[in-house]
């Protein structure tokens, strides 16, 4: 995943999507689910910027499912319902 995007002919694009979309993902579910980061958030900052810069480099590899297009990562489980004496606005 080193080589700059404007360098990356698509047979690598597709490879440092699969790539970024899989480490993103992953470092996403430790944080939100795990409550644990084994990367810096420069580093997921950065994995960010090159997959949002190869998909507008080659809008036709973007999935559906781009991490991209997500915040955070599902609710980690344990949690109990509250009823708030208030509504949460």
């Amino acid at each position: 995943m080193g080589t700059p995007v404007w360098e990356l002919d698509r047979t690598q694009a597709e490879k440092d999507i699969e790539a970024l979309s899989g480490a993103i993902r992953r470092a996403r579910d430790l944080y939100y689910r795990e409550n644990t980061s084994d990367v810096s958030d420069e580093t997921f900052d950065g994995w960010v910027v090159r997959l949002r810069a190869i998909e507008t480099r080659f809008p036709d590899l973007k999935k559906k499912n781009s991490p991209t297009d997500e915040v955070g990562a599902p609710a980690a489980g344990g949690f109990r319902k509250v009823r708030h004496e208030s509504p949460m606005l």
